[in-house]
């Protein structure tokens, strides 16, 4: 054997990290309230080492955007004012294009509009795992958002289920 030339057993291969999982939290406002405070709890504990966190906001502005900049979390936004207009379309295809161009592997919805606005985009963008949320004990005062809900239920891989929620959305 050549000295010049060593076996291949002895080359020392050098160790590539994993690549770290793209998630997208989806949110509705970014005000100080529960499902908010929540959904940026979670995204501050996550791994950063091991996932790559955004949040995608339906707002445009509201106090847990300092909080999200400090964590150095991004927040994408698709300001919408409702669910049912030309405005919800153009946001819709942006975030479509988002989830596309970034090749986001998990999308969890955190609340009623996120499910409603964010699942059927994420699934027509073909994002691998999508999420939504059943965080509320009482159905939505709009039969419109229920009905909206069943059917994003429908179209999403998982559903999490929050302890109250559980028993009305079994029953």
């Amino acid at each position: 054997m050549d000295a010049a030339v060593e076996p291949f057993y002895h080359q020392v291969v050098p160790h590539r990290p994993a690549p770290r999982i793209r998630i997208a939290y989806c949110v509705t406002l970014m005000d100080l309230g529960g499902t908010e405070l929540n959904a940026a709890r979670t995204a501050e504990r996550l791994d950063h080492d091991r996932f790559d966190v955004t949040v995608v906001s339906l707002a445009d502005k509201g106090p847990m955007l300092q909080r999200y900049a400090s964590a150095g979390i991004p927040v994408q936004r698709f300001p919408i004012t409702s669910l049912y207009n030309r405005t919800a379309l153009r946001e819709g295809l942006r975030l479509y294009r988002f989830l596309r161009a970034n090749r986001i592997e998990i999308l969890h919805c955190h609340d009623m509009y996120s499910n409603v606005f964010a699942a059927p985009w994420a699934r027509l963008a073909r994002v691998p795992l999508v999420i939504a949320s059943r965080r509320w004990i009482h159905p939505a005062s709009d039969r419109r958002m229920e009905l909206a809900n069943r059917f994003a239920y429908r179209l999403v891989h998982r559903v999490a289920l929050s302890g109250n929620s559980f028993g009305t959305a079994t029953a």
